[in-house]
């Protein structure tokens, strides 16, 4: 198998892209902060009307008629009352805070009917400073400080709402201080550089990540060992680099995803291990499951073993000088549910190894796919071979 050099002083040259180091602050500001309630055991799941995604609601099948409910009220009155220091757009449903001339603290409101008389809405947090033309400005969901993501508040009535937005603006007047005091320490002046104090793993391959996600897992689920379903990598910032080498391991701007359940206990995990950054968990907590996958056993091959049976299936077939500008390859467990039962290997975990030939303009071939059993290390099938 011929493998491409490394890129000589590429991880320098992206250690100091301003663009990088801002998402890389912001990302490491909301962990602390997480870290801090964390510490202080500050909970979220009992609020009034608070519910998760997938919850039924009552009020959705309820008889009556929709009472017409205003938003701008409460809001306003909240906001004058629990964050008089943030600007309040009634148009736009945003609060936002200057912490200097770059950057600010946004709360933006987002609200939606439901197919009864139920209403939500939810909160996106941002941490906002110009950004390039062609770059987005990166959010987050507000409950992602308390490791939990597709929360929202339900609403009915206009009392309903009035008791929300006050359990609401009761917690922001809690957590917008820690968030506030972490951004100004990592980006107040601005950084250039990907500062030297943000953790660094460096070249990860899937085991080298698997055992501090796999901690990390069973602490914020009350000490229950998960086992692993899936495991994939991507991108947490844009970059002109594939996601993974051609070894199998992590480039300065991706991430393994680690996805833990216990479906016969409705608990589940999804932590993320990056190359440059502290370690998260997107959600921790009662969930069915995550998709239709059993686990994974634990003599799983790593990412280098089967990034290497599949380039030697890729360039027998396509050549070496085809150019790959994205590898994605994942880890999933068995199959709950087959729609081809018969297939042996679908009742293996196997690793699924997508190559992209441009992964800036959709290629309108699929991309080609190489599956290797997880277990054996043996070639599964390839699509588009």
């Amino acid at each position: 198998m011929n493998v491409p050099p490394a890129e000589p002083g590429a991880e320098e040259v992206i250690a100091r892209n301003p663009l990088l180091a801002f998402v890389l602050c912001r990302q490491e500001a909301f962990h602390r902060t997480a870290q801090e309630f964390r510490r202080r055991e500050l909970e979220c799941d009992t609020l009034p009307y608070l519910r998760h995604l997938g919850e039924i609601w009552p009020e959705d099948s309820a008889p009556g008629t929709p009472e017409r409910v205003d938003f701008a009220k409460p809001l306003r009155k909240f906001a004058k009352a629990r964050l008089p220091d943030y600007r309040l757009s009634i148009r736009d449903l945003t609060l936002s805070k200057a912490l200097n001339a770059d950057v600010e603290i946004r709360l933006v409101f987002n609200r939606s009917g439901r197919s009864g008389l139920g209403k939500k809405f939810d909160v996106h947090l941002r941490v906002h400073t110009p950004m390039p033309a062609g770059t987005t400005d990166p959010w987050a969901d507000f409950f992602s400080l308390f490791d939990r993501e597709h929360v929202h508040w339900t609403y009915h009535s206009q009392k309903d709402l009035d008791l929300a937005l006050e359990a609401a603006f009761n917690l922001f007047s809690e957590t917008l201080p820690a968030l506030e005091a972490h951004c100004r320490s990592l980006l107040d002046p601005l950084p250039t550089r990907i500062p030297d104090n943000i953790p660094r793993r460096g070249a990860l391959t899937a085991r080298g990540g698997y055992e501090e996600a796999r901690a990390l897992a069973s602490r914020s689920t009350g000490g229950s060992s998960l086992p692993l379903i899936r495991a994939l990598a991507s991108r947490m910032f844009w970059v002109e680099r594939p996601t993974v080498g051609f070894r199998g391991e992590l480039r300065v701007q991706s991430a393994w995803h680690y996805q833990f359940s216990w479906a016969s206990k409705r608990r589940a995990a999804w932590v993320v291990i990056p190359s440059i950054g502290s370690a998260r968990i997107l959600f921790a907590g009662v969930h069915a499951s995550f998709g239709t996958y059993r686990p994974v056993p634990d003599a799983w091959i790593d990412s280098d073993r089967a990034l290497s049976v599949s380039e030697d299936i890729r360039q027998k077939h396509h050549g070496p000088e085809v150019e790959i500008r994205d590898i994605l390859p994942s880890l999933e467990g068995p199959r709950s549910w087959d729609p081809f039962p018969t297939s042996e290997e679908r009742l293996q975990p196997y690793w699924k190894i997508h190559y992209h030939p441009n992964h800036l303009v959709p290629n309108p071939e699929a991309p080609l796919i190489i599956s290797v059993n997880a277990v054996t290390g043996e070639p599964v099938d390839a699509g588009g071979l």
